[in-house]
């Protein structure tokens, strides 16, 4: 048996819970997608929660939207802004927002939480695209309800 430095050890998994209790005053979550072979893909995602449903935003080229659409089958956990998972994981059911009226108050959800840095950070993507004489990706908006 080989004695292991505590910084070398690997971390023990943590639970999964039920619900969305564990987000509860986090900033960040990793969303974690499968790929069609069974290999999670965990990202660290901002998010809000309204009516016990948890709402995402990304762009419509990611692979983590490409994932959920062959399969909705999320875990959500809390974790720091470079994804490192700081508490239990959920199991949850994620789709994509199709109705218009869904994808506003999903991004009203996310502006009410994250106020400033939201309005920013959909400034720069539309500044990046206009610099790349491109049009800016269209935003595609999750709905992650508890499994």
């Amino acid at each position: 048996m080989t004695n292991h430095p505590a910084s070398l050890a690997p971390e023990a998994p943590l639970p999964m819970v039920s619900g969305f209790g564990a987000l509860a005053n986090q900033q960040f979550m990793s969303l974690t997608t499968f790929r069609k072979d069974g290999r999670a893909v965990p990202t660290p995602v901002w998010f809000a929660e309204v009516d016990g449903r948890l709402y995402v935003t990304t762009t419509q080229s990611t692979g983590k939207i490409k994932r959920i659409r062959n399969n909705g089958r999320v875990t959500v956990a809390p974790c720091t802004q470079s994804g490192k998972v700081t508490g239990p994981a959920a199991e949850a059911i994620a789709q994509e927002l199709i109705d218009p009226a869904d994808a506003a108050r999903a991004e009203t959800a996310l502006r009410q939480k994250y106020k400033l840095m939201r309005v920013l950070f959909n400034g720069l993507r539309h500044l990046f695209a206009a610099l790349r004489r491109q049009p800016p990706t269209r935003a595609v908006y999750l709905r992650i309800d508890p499994a």
